[in-house]
């Protein structure tokens, strides 16, 4: 954040970094509190004011989404904050290792995606700074302003890699009209006004970037979240969460791995 604010005022300013442990326990820094609203389940009235809002703050997102990977992560004295060589890989390895940590049951279909994931890997065409959790609900709107994210929190996941991750993550996330009813069931919001994903691929590249490998990422992004909704379900069972609704997130799953199935089978057609 120290090395993001100065270059990128999304960011929030950090004021101190304390490592006495005796203070609350445990290392913390203080940053500055910043106003503004988030979407999460539902559009706060005070953007519902806006005309065509839900297309205003989608393209809001997919824009501060280009602008943060167009950050020299050099400039930002932040070029050794991850490891780019060989970013994707890591990332479906990581992800099998996590699905195979919380089940021990064998899916056929789980093991069929990663496969053709494997097989079908795109060459990464840059590495960039990615904040690996980039969506709605992590963006602060000041409500005067929908065209416009104010700012984007929960960095601590961030790296640099692979920015088609990052996009490709969002779209898996992000529903429209027609989708299978279990697509992305921990997302509440009524997207049914929303931009379609073409349209958010189309917005993100006019900043440049070369999205001719998205459908790929997109089938990853909707892989990760069967491991992820297999792992919330794994802490609800083991006692670690009350959350009523992980009970059903297996139920979901073979939705997601399908999903991206197609998409991958898909894309082979076409090449």
């Amino acid at each position: 954040l120290s090395g993001l604010n100065p270059v990128f005022d999304r960011a929030p300013k950090v004021f101190a970094l304390c490592e006495d442990d005796s203070v609350i326990g445990a290392t913390f820094i203080v940053m500055e509190r910043r106003a503004g609203v988030v979407v999460r389940s539902e559009i706060p009235s005070d953007l519902e004011a806006h005309t065509n809002i839900e297309e205003r703050i989608s393209f809001a997102l997919v824009d501060a989404m280009a602008e943060f990977h167009s950050i020299d992560p050099v400039a930002a004295d932040l070029d050794k904050l991850g490891r780019p060589e060989s970013f994707v890989e890591r990332q479906l390895t990581g992800w099998y290792k996590r699905w195979h940590l919380v089940t021990d049951e064998s899916d056929d279909l789980f093991e069929r995606v990663y496969q053709v994931l494997l097989n079908s890997k795109p060459e990464t065409r840059s590495n960039t700074l990615v904040h690996n959790d980039l969506k709605l609900d992590n963006c602060m709107f000041d409500p005067s302003d929908p065209d416009r994210v104010a700012t984007i929190l929960d960095w601590d996941m961030t790296t640099i890699g692979d920015p088609l991750v990052e996009l490709g993550t969002l779209l898996s996330y992000w529903r429209e009209v027609g989708d299978a009813t279990n697509r992305s069931p921990t997302i509440d919001l009524d997207m049914s006004n929303f931009p379609t994903r073409a349209a958010l691929i189309e917005r993100y590249a006019k900043s440049g970037a070369n999205v001719d490998d998205i459908a790929w990422y997109e089938a990853f992004g909707l892989w990760k979240q069967a491991v992820v909704l297999q792992q919330l379900h794994n802490r609800y069972a083991l006692g670690e969460s009350q959350d009523e609704r992980m009970a059903a997130f297996p139920g979901f799953i073979p939705g997601q791995l399908q999903a991206a199935l197609e998409i991958l089978t898909d894309e082979q057609v076409k090449t």
